[in-house]
């Protein structure tokens, strides 16, 4: 990891340095004991403890480098192989991905799209089509509902 950031090609702009601030492992797993999973949801199980104020919280903390440049990285796969064969099914435009990798690929096959022009339908459902619920909202406490996925498949069939 050193490597790249003392290399002559790379830049201080191709890396963010990033403080991550988390849970201890050990509280988080005493939370997650105090609680059951539930049909509606997170239940507390047993005596309320009372809550610990920010400060005497565990906290786990991280120093994080990050490389913003996957073309670092991908120049020392090249130096090493003779062949690199990507597949995906989401690498198109390939010049928007060869640029990333600061890289020519000499030889490129491309499918056409799998799902015809005429199948695809992108738009916003904001509103139900129930009176008695004006608005759908699906979060996860809601999505596992059956008056929910009800409520979807009618929108979905009126479109």
């Amino acid at each position: 990891m050193f490597g790249f950031l003392f290399d002559s090609d790379s830049t201080s702009n191709d890396f963010v340095i990033c403080l991550e601030k988390s849970r201890s492992k050990r509280q988080q797993a005493e939370l997650e004991a105090s609680f059951r999973r539930s049909a509606g949801g997170m239940q507390a199980v047993g005596p309320k403890k009372p809550r610990l104020q920010e400060d005497e919280r565990q906290f786990d903390y991280h120093l994080n480098i990050i490389c913003l440049n996957p073309a670092l990285a991908f120049e020392d796969i090249k130096k090493v192989t003779r062949m690199i064969i990507i597949t995906s099914g989401t690498l198109s435009p390939m010049n928007t991905l060869q640029a990333e990798l600061n890289t020519n690929f000499a030889h490129q096959i491309s499918a056409l799209h799998v799902v015809p022009t005429s199948n695809v339908w992108a738009g916003i459902v904001h509103k139900s089509s129930s009176p008695k619920k004006p608005s759908l909202k699906i979060v996860k406490d809601t999505q596992k509902s059956v008056d929910t996925q009800d409520e979807l498949g009618s929108i979905i069939l009126k479109i």
